[in-house]
């Protein structure tokens, strides 16, 4: 298939599956110094040595991907509806309390007693 290249939008030939995006390693090399403006996603500074990083700092770096994890790992209760971070490796976090995993849990207790009740 015929391909435009992102960087000097000449026209090229490659197959849709190498998912190419420029047309030589020079524009892809030209590509990399436009990630993010040449700025930190983190602190907003120019970024000094700019060939291939995304941050100016390991410091930065961190705290951008702390960021991150904290947002991946937001979950709403089963039970108040409330938002809370789960933090545990596994994440099988569902309550945001043990007082609302317990009012849960008896709730459905009591559902479960009432269906076994009625049957008979």
């Amino acid at each position: 298939m015929v391909y435009k290249c992102l960087i000097c939008e000449k026209e090229y030939i490659a197959f849709p599956s190498e998912h190419r995006k420029y047309c030589s390693q020079k524009c892809a090399k030209k590509a990399l110094k436009f990630i993010n403006n040449g700025l930190c996603p983190n602190c907003e500074e120019p970024i000094k040595n700019d060939r291939r990083r995304k941050f100016c700092s390991r410091y930065c770096m961190a705290e951008w991907y702390k960021l991150e994890a904290r947002e991946r790992n937001r979950k709403r209760c089963g039970f108040c509806q409330k938002v809370f971070h789960d933090d545990r490796k596994r994440h099988r976090k569902k309550y945001c309390s043990r007082s609302c995993a317990w009012k849960s849990y008896w709730i459905s207790y009591r559902y479960k007693k009432h269906l076994l009740t009625t049957k008979e």
